[in-house]
C-alpha cells in the first residue's frame, strides 16, 4: 500500500496530475528548510533500508544545446522532444552552476561497486555527470563501475544508439573510460509488448567487439511485470512498457563484487 501511495497521482482538481511522493518530499523540504535534510527524514519515516544521498542540494536546471540554436530544458520538455537527434545535439549544461554534494563525492570514492542507470540517458543518467566534482570522483575512485544498459532506445532522441554509443558517451562525461562492465539484456519482449512499443523506441543493439575496454555481462534482466499507463499520469507517455526485473539486476550486481571468484564457471561474459 506504502508503495501505491508514494506513486499515486491526482486524476482531478488542484493536484492533477501530480505524484504524491513529489509533494511529499517537497512538503518535508519546506519543513526541514533543506532539500538533503528532506530526503533524510523521508528516509526515516519509511524506514528506507540504505542511504539517498543527492549529488547536488544545489537548485538548478537542465539545459540542452542543439545544433540549430534552441536550448529545450527540464525534464519534461527534454523528455517529450523526439526531433533532437535529428537535429543534432551539442552538450547539456546545467545553470546555474551547482555544487557537488560533498557526501556523494565521499561515497563513491569509499564505493566497492558503483552502479549506474539504468533510465533516461538525457534526464536521469547525464545530468549527475555534469555536477562539478562527481565526474572527478567517477575517474578517482577505485570501485568497479558497472553501466545497467537500457533495454529499449527512446524514439527521436537514441534511435540509432547501440550499447557501444550509449557507454562512449557516458565516459566522455566523466572524462575518461571509466565504465568496467555493462549488463545487456539477451531475452526479447514478447511480440506483442514490442509492436505496442515501436512509436516509443527500439531494442538496443549490442555489436560485440575485441576493441572496447570494459566487459558486456549478457543474462536475461526483462521484469514480466505488466505496466499500464494511468491517464492521470502527466508523463504518462515518457514511461517505458519494457523494464528491468529489479531482483535479476541486483542479483548480477551483487555476484560482480566477488567476479573473480566465480570467472571459471560463468560463461557469458565476452
Amino acid at each position: 500500500m506504502l508503495r501505491h501511495l508514494m506513486n499515486y497521482r491526482f486524476s482531478e482538481g488542484g493536484l492533477e496530475g501530480h505524484n504524491f511522493g513529489n509533494i511529499f518530499l517537497s512538503a518535508l523540504e519546506k519543513i526541514t528548510g533543506d532539500f538533503g535534510k528532506g530526503v533524510a527524514e523521508a528516509a526515516k519515516i519509511l524506514n528506507v533500508h540504505g542511504t539517498v544521498i543527492p549529488v547536488t542540494l544545489s537548485d538548478t536546471r537542465l539545459f540542452m544545446e542543439l545544433s540549430n540554436g534552441k536550448q529545450p530544458s527540464g525534464e519534461h520538455e527534454i523528455n517529450t522532444d523526439k526531433q533532437f537527434e535529428r537535429i543534432g545535439v551539442k552538450r547539456l549544461v546545467l545553470r546555474p552552476r551547482p555544487k557537488a554534494n560533498p557526501l556523494a563525492v565521499t561515497r563513491i570514492l569509499e564505493a566497492d561497486l558503483v552502479v549506474i542507470g539504468p533510465g533516461s540517458h538525457y534526464c536521469a543518467i547525464i545530468p549527475n555527470l555534469l555536477v562539478p566534482g562527481i565526474a572527478e570522483a567517477l575517474r578517482k575512485t577505485k570501485a568497479k563501475v558497472v553501466y545497467n544498459c537500457n533495454l529499449v532506445s527512446k524514439r527521436g532522441q537514441t534511435d540509432l544508439f547501440s550499447l557501444e554509443d550509449y557507454v562512449r558517451e557516458i565516459n566522455g562525461y566523466i572524462g575518461k573510460e571509466r565504465i568496467d562492465m555493462v549488463t545487456y539484456n539477451i531475452r526479447k519482449p514478447s511480440p506483442r509488448l514490442l509492436e505496442k512499443y515501436q512509436a516509443d523506441g527500439l531494442l538496443i543493439p549490442f555489436h560485440n567487439t575485441t576493441k572496447r575496454k570494459y566487459r558486456v555481462i549478457q543474462a536475461d534482466l526483462l521484469s514480466e511485470e505488466k505496466v499500464r499507463r494511468k491517464r492521470a499520469d502527466k508523463i504518462a507517455a515518457t514511461r517505458s512498457f519494457i523494464r528491468h526485473d529489479s531482483d535479476k539486476v541486483s542479483r548480477v550486481l551483487v555476484m560482480l563484487l566477488e567476479l573473480e571468484g566465480y570467472e571459471s564457471i560463468i560463461k557469458d561474459i565476452v
